[in-house]
């Protein structure tokens, strides 16, 4: 049985006593009567938490990665992050090889982000995130080689994570992607909602590469070819 005592103007004053009608479902017939229940309820004081929603809300974060591409561009974040006290964010970032030849300890993080792993590098980090999740943090692996720590509904998480993966995807070279990244875990999943994020910068799925360009051209096929066309080389 449902029952809404919300509204029902009965005052739970240490314990009451309803009566409910127990029902069995069965796969295609209707439910089943299996007769009347007394049932107790007992007043009880229940602390609530809540995830904390303000800039006061230091958070430590680290990323985990084997992807030797974002190397560079994850010290330059770390280093622009951790120098602007303002942000009241630290991040640390560590490589695959690093997290083999060291303890790394991750137990006292608010938030771990891993992409692309072995399952041996996997493995070593298992009892330190374990921890870490023991903890409160959240942890969200591309992979799921790790335990997963995600405060969203299990059929929410998938799509969470590859909205997570196309900041990532484009990080190495834009890393306003990695920043934003950052921004949009703590933001959705820490409650530091001061932190305003911006939506990835894709990679196209089809593009002209030129080994000479030092830069982004266009994504306009009619300006590309004007300027093909006009080419004295």
């Amino acid at each position: 049985a449902l029952l809404d005592l919300k509204g029902s103007g009965v005052e739970l004053t240490g314990g009451s006593v309803i009566s409910g009608l127990t029902r069995q479902k069965k796969m295609g017939d209707d439910p089943v009567a299996l007769g009347f229940t007394d049932v107790l309820l007992l007043k009880k004081a229940v602390t609530e938490h809540r995830v904390p929603s303000s800039t006061g809300q230091h958070l430590d974060i680290a990323i985990v990665t084997g992807y030797r591409s974002h190397e560079l561009p994850l010290k330059n974040l770390a280093e622009e992050i951790n120098s602007n006290s303002s942000l009241n964010l630290t991040l640390n970032c560590f490589m695959a090889d690093y997290v083999m030849e060291n303890d790394v300890d991750l137990s006292g993080m608010d938030i771990i982000y891993i992409n692309m792993l072995s399952p041996s590098t996997a493995q070593k980090l298992t009892s330190t995130v374990d921890g870490a999740i023991a903890n409160g943090c959240v942890v969200i692996d591309d992979d799921t080689l790790i335990n997963e720590s995600v405060p969203f509904s299990e059929d929410q998480i998938e799509s969470y994570r590859e909205k997570l993966n196309n900041y990532w995807l484009n990080g190495a070279y834009d890393q306003s992607n990695l920043k934003n990244l950052v921004f949009c875990i703590a933001s959705d999943c820490c409650g530091r909602t001061d932190l305003l994020y911006k939506d990835p910068h894709m990679l196209p799925e089809r593009a002209i590469y030129h080994t000479n360009m030092t830069g982004y051209f266009t994504d306009s096929l009619d300006t590309y070819l004007t300027w093909y066309s006009n080419r004295s080389d």
